[in-house]
């Protein structure tokens, strides 16, 4: 029609769609692993730096939570750790990362876990054998087992891959991994 003209241009968006949150000291996104655990969106992933951090990290979305020697096998030659520590080994609440709700997949590479229950299903119900977990490249030393106990857990498939388990509480009821 006279008078009207249509124009068109291109337009380009970029969508992060595996946005990279870090965790460690100065120059960091957040101090706590927990803090980037709650701020980051499902498909993230969290980089931690070598350190010493607080276990109890609930997991409430699919994330990939890399340590600082992700990719290395736990017997592998390794730098200095990112470590998930427990407050003794005896306690049966010191849990490193509790993975509890449903339809998740999440990953754990690369962590140094001491005094405590590395990966924990908290006795979840709901979503029942819906979430996959892989547990890589990590070493659990003077802890308790890998623990999911209830038969309603939510976790489906758990793979459990070049890791190194040493020193583990030995008591009647533990194990380095209680599937």
């Amino acid at each position: 029609t006279a008078g009207n003209s249509t124009e068109s241009s291109a337009v380009s968006f970029v969508v992060d769609t595996n946005n990279t949150l870090t965790v460690g000291a100065a120059g960091a996104d957040f101090t706590t692993i927990q803090e980037a655990v709650t701020k980051a969106s499902s498909g993230d992933i969290i980089s931690v730096a070598s350190g010493t951090y607080a276990g109890e990290i609930t997991v409430d979305k699919s994330l990939t939570i890399k340590g600082a020697n992700a990719g290395i096998a736990g017997n592998g030659v390794r730098g200095a750790e990112s470590i998930i520590d427990g407050n003794d080994v005896t306690s049966p609440v010191d849990k490193g990362f509790i993975v509890s709700a449903g339809n998740l997949v999440v990953t754990i590479d690369g962590f140094k876990f001491t005094d405590n229950s590395p990966l924990h299903d908290n006795y979840a119900s709901g979503a029942f054998h819906t979430t996959d977990i892989t547990f890589t490249n990590n070493i659990v030393s003077s802890g308790n087992a890998l623990q999911t106990t209830d038969p309603t857990s939510n976790w489906r498939d758990i793979t459990v891959t070049n890791n190194k388990f040493e020193d583990i509480n030995m008591e009647a009821t533990a194990s380095a991994v209680y599937l």
